[in-house]
Formats: structure tokens, C-alpha cells, sequence
């Protein structure tokens, strides 16, 4: 059986994104100061709410991203890829 993508059966579904919030969370001294910051990403709109992790390198204020915006799946992707993330 082959394997085949699902990114084009996905890539045009409708995403809405009214709001985008970050949640830092600290790792405890159980894992030393070596430790990755975690953060909660979470987008809401159209009365819809989704919620990732973003494991980082990066202390500190989430970047301000433009986010907003009526987009399919497919030209999000192509939005934040053109973006600078990471200052």
C-alpha cells in the first residue's frame, strides 16, 4: 500500500484566527538550567479554539505575529513561512 499525502486533501480547508495567545511554562529545577522553555500557543476564532506546544530555545516575550485573518490551512502555512519568528 502506497503512502500518500494528506496536504492536499487538507490545504484548502477554511481557518479563521481572531486571537493567538502564548502560555510560558517553566520546567521545574527537577530538570536543570538546561531545560527548553515550553509555551502554549492557542488560536481562536469562529468560535473554534486550538492549542499547540511551542518547545524553544527562547526565554522570554512570544514575538507579535499577524496572525489575523481569514485563510485556508494552505495559505497560512505560506504566511508564516514567510515570516520572521525567530528575532
Amino acid at each position: 500500500m502506497a503512502l500518500t499525502s494528506l496536504w492536499p486533501r487538507i490545504g484548502d480547508l477554511p481557518l479563521v484566527v481572531e486571537s493567538c495567545a502564548f502560555e510560558t511554562l517553566t520546567p521545574g529545577p527537577e530538570f536543570g538550567e538546561d531545560a527548553h522553555s515550553t509555551r502554549l500557543v492557542t488560536l481562536s476564532g469562529a468560535g473554534q479554539q486550538g492549542v499547540s506546544e511551542d518547545i524553544t530555545l527562547f526565554m522570554g516575550d512570544a514575538p507579535e505575529l499577524p496572525l489575523a485573518g481569514e485563510w485556508t490551512l494552505a495559505t497560512f502555512a505560506d504566511h508564516l513561512a514567510g515570516l520572521e519568528q525567530w528575532p
